[in-house]
């Protein structure tokens, strides 16, 4: 054994005696390493308790061996040599474990514990000398093999986690990237989901004010028909009674006359109030076709006739050119009854109403009506909003007529429905001129 090459030789030169101790501290640091390295391996907490019993005995037993004599010290065989049994063991053990598993470092590791307890096996024969060989001890030797195995696991180890966490943080970049694509789209379709309830808020505060300023009009219409109807009908009424008695039979015509005006008052004014009605649903129709305008206008003279005569108005149609247009007729009726109207209710006694019928179509400006009086006029502030001011207002005429303020708006919508345009041009105390263009061709 003296003779026996020993690692150590190769740094200093020492003693038998303390060559030996050495040998044992070296056996000690092993077992202690050996032990952590298995806990660290394969931790478990039965194992543990093992590791830190072992660690504090070999302490101890180091520390004597430096001073007792080697025929002493060299009883420490007896606690070395089943505690490697148990290392070899358990480190054999789990390493085969998990090599079954497939796990390429963990059959490295059950290699060099094979490579270890071999060397162990092979010192104890040496030193129990029972071994055939004259060879000298291997355990230092496969120590360092041992170290060499781990530090290259332990360097593959490092190479994997080192690719483990390029992958991951790769993963992790790609992911922030996508977390911030999906941020931007969320955010991006909550900015459009807070736009469409913004225009949807809005469309319903339209409405609600649009059914607001209906409601409003709609009552004060119901409060101003109620009068306009009831007058006309009193007046009908009183002239039937007096037809009853002999005495006023001879005005008969007068009175008939009278009555057929009022009624047609009546008439025309439920018709506004029918079209304007059918106007706030939407369910105007327009349905054009190629009629004579100025037998229009000369129908609604002949309803107006009793009206102009009774204020001594002189009335003058004039046509240019052909008199014929698209239109629908209904629609353009109303218009034209509601603008004689109008000239006669604010024409003073003893006035002038002039209509002019021009056919424009060569102009490509369709056909042209212009109903104009030498009336009281329209102030210049109200005309710019004369066709879309919310509220109804209504002028007593020259001779105290009442009207709804319903005329001018239910004549703008159906000229508009109609595809054409009405313009007002007019000086307070002068008079009024209502321009209205229709379509050369059906439109729509």
């Amino acid at each position: 054994m003296f003779t026996s090459h020993f690692l150590i030789y190769n740094f200093i030169n020492l003693s038998w005696e303390w060559t030996v101790r050495f040998e044992y501290m070296g056996l000690y640091v092993v077992i202690i390493g050996w032990t952590w390295v298995a806990y660290e391996l394969y931790p478990s907490p039965y194992f543990r308790g093992f590791t830190l019993f072992i660690t504090v005995l070999i302490i101890i037993v180091h520390i004597l061996t430096h001073f007792l004599p080697v025929r002493i010290f060299s009883y420490a065989t007896l606690l070395i040599y089943p505690v490697m049994l148990v290392l070899v063991l358990y480190s054999i053990v789990q390493s085969l474990a998990r090599a079954v598993r497939g796990s390429g470092i963990d059959i490295a590791y059950l290699a060099a514990f094979i490579l270890l307890a071999l060397a162990g096996i092979h010192d104890v024969r040496i030193s129990l000398g029972r071994s055939e060989s004259s060879g000298t001890y291997i355990m230092s030797y496969a120590v360092v093999t041992f170290v060499l195995i781990q530090a290259a696991l332990l360097l593959l180890r490092w190479v994997k986690s080192y690719r483990e966490n390029e992958r991951l943080r790769n993963e992790l970049g790609f992911m922030n990237k996508n977390l911030e694509l999906i941020v931007d789209e969320r955010t991006s379709e909550l900015k459009m989901r807070n736009e469409e309830i913004g225009k949807q808020n809005l469309m319903i505060a339209t409405q609600n004010k649009q059914l607001s300023d209906t409601i409003q009009m709609k009552n004060k219409i119901f409060s101003v028909i109620a009068h306009d109807l009831r007058s006309p009908v009193v007046n009908i009424l009183y002239m039937l009674n007096l037809l009853k008695e002999k005495e006023y039979r001879e005005k008969y015509d007068t009175f008939a006359n009278s009555s057929i005006q009022y009624a047609q008052m009546v008439i025309s004014l439920l018709e506004n109030m029918l079209v304007w009605g059918r106007g706030q649903e939407d369910r105007i129709k327009y349905s054009p076709g190629r009629y004579n305008i100025a037998d229009i206008i000369l129908t609604n003279l002949s309803i107006f006739k009793e009206s102009a005569d009774k204020k001594e108005i002189t009335v003058n149609f004039t046509q240019v050119g052909s008199s014929t247009a698209w239109l629908d007729k209904d629609l353009a009726d109303i218009v034209i009854r509601n603008l004689l109207s109008n000239a006669l209710k604010y024409t003073p006694r003893g006035g002038r109403i002039s209509i002019l019928l021009r056919d424009k179509s060569n102009e490509d400006g369709g056909m042209l009506i212009k109903i104009c009086d030498n009336g009281i006029g329209i102030p210049e502030s109200r005309q710019k909003t004369l066709f879309s001011e919310a509220e109804m207002k209504s002028t007593p005429g020259t001779e105290n007529e009442k009207g709804t303020g319903l005329g001018l708006k239910l004549c703008h919508e159906l000229v508009k429905i109609s595809h054409g345009s009405i313009s007002v041009e007019s000086r307070e105390g002068e008079g009024s001129c209502f321009s209205i263009l229709l379509p050369p061709e059906p439109v729509g």
